[in-house]
């Protein structure tokens, strides 16, 4: 099989058809925008339910609020963000970083006053955990458990 700029761009091409992406030759940009929120919204909704029984018991308290991002590709939107905050104040945020972004489908960073972490969703529509980036980058699959996983090293 022969590579060229040509046959790269066919690839590209198809594999934004399948998402859905492109019109003709050009990205729809608002369709991209609009997945994005309605993932990242998804995203938020899990964090929600896999937190309930620490809400319920008054061990986290969860605000969700209007987020304003910025992308080059995308212009300014506006997203939400989760603050969960412990009984002695602690806060982490879940907040969209970019949807446009290399090596992912998306980034979406978990932090605390003193840790930043990041979620990364590839093309499957599965999240994972970047739990280090050198020297060799160590993820993990997002789910409740890896995820209460990273709110028990982020409160330390």
């Amino acid at each position: 099989m022969s590579f060229n700029i040509e046959t790269l761009a066919d690839k590209l091409r198809d594999q934004a058809k399948k998402q859905g992406q492109i019109d003709g030759n050009a990205v729809n940009w608002d369709r991209v925008r609009d997945d994005w929120l309605q993932r990242v919204e998804h995203l938020l909704d899990q964090v929600v339910g896999w937190t309930q029984t620490l809400q319920d018991e008054g061990l986290l308290s969860i605000k969700r609020e209007a987020y304003v991002v910025n992308e080059e590709r995308l212009g300014e939107y506006t997203s939400s963000k989760l603050t969960l905050t412990t009984p002695t104040g602690f806060p982490i945020e879940v907040s969209p970083f970019h949807r446009v972004i290399r090596g992912a489908v998306g980034r979406v960073d978990v932090s605390s006053p003193a840790e930043r972490f990041m979620l990364l969703r590839n093309q499957e529509d599965d999240w994972s955990i970047v739990w280090q980036l050198t020297p060799s980058p160590k993820h993990e699959v997002l789910s409740e458990e890896s995820f209460v996983k990273l709110l028990d090293y982020l409160i330390g």
